[in-house]
């Protein structure tokens, strides 16, 4: 699944933005991107904001939520990095 995505440093304030997932599941995401500097270890915080048709009409909210995740580098190559999620998160109606 492809999301647009921020990707915060937690480390060096670094900010990435204009890049999408690659792939995304429960446990973590691949962000495909040549751009990032990011080793295997680095924390960092994940902003994916997505569209949820029934957020407005079961809770009378946007029909968009962002959600930010805590999580560490876990492979880092030429294409683009991986990273697993922590339990850290916050969800916000936009």
């Amino acid at each position: 699944m492809q999301l647009p995505v921020i990707l915060n440093s937690i480390e060096s304030n670094g900010r990435y933005t204009e890049i999408e997932t690659k792939n995304i599941s429960s446990g973590g995401v691949f962000i495909e991107s040549s751009d990032i500097d990011l080793s295997e270890g680095s924390r960092v915080q994940v902003e994916l904001t997505l569209t949820i048709d029934k957020l407005e009409e079961l809770f009378h909210m946007s029909n968009k939520v962002l959600l930010k995740v805590d999580g560490s580098v876990v492979r880092s190559t030429d294409k683009g990095i991986a990273v697993k999620f922590s339990n850290s998160y916050s969800i916000k109606p936009l």
